[in-house]
């Protein structure tokens, strides 16, 4: 296998590959009220939409129910109201790599896989 990416996109599957690594060995406390998933493709791209109306693509680490780890170009400050996809939500923390969004509304998983990857 050969992954053909930038250093960035690089940096961030390391990331996300080391944080699996731990949560899967108990080394890091699930505290989430719905349960993670990834979407299919390793690099699961989607896009960030701004306040402002300024579109940028991001990395999704993973999502549930009520909200999405990213990571992007940028970082918004904590509490900036943005969409994932088609998905609006508050970015609620900083990551190593990231943020996380929690959403304004809880949905059903598949919804939130097809609006959050949705073209």
């Amino acid at each position: 296998m050969r992954i053909v990416a930038t250093a960035e996109e690089r940096k961030r599957l390391a990331t996300k590959i080391e944080w699996y690594d731990k949560y899967r060995n108990f080394e890091v406390p699930d505290r989430r009220t719905h349960p993670r998933s990834s979407a299919d493709s390793p690099f699961s791209f989607s896009t960030i939409l701004l306040a402002d109306g300024a579109v940028r693509s991001c990395l999704v680490i993973d999502f549930s129910a009520s909200g999405a780890a990213v990571s992007a170009d940028i970082v918004p400050e904590i509490g900036t109201v943005l969409a994932v996809g088609k998905v609006i939500g508050r970015v609620n923390r900083h990551l190593p790599g990231g943020f996380a969004v929690g959403f304004v509304d809880a949905h059903e998983l598949q919804a939130v896989e097809r609006l959050v990857f949705s073209k």
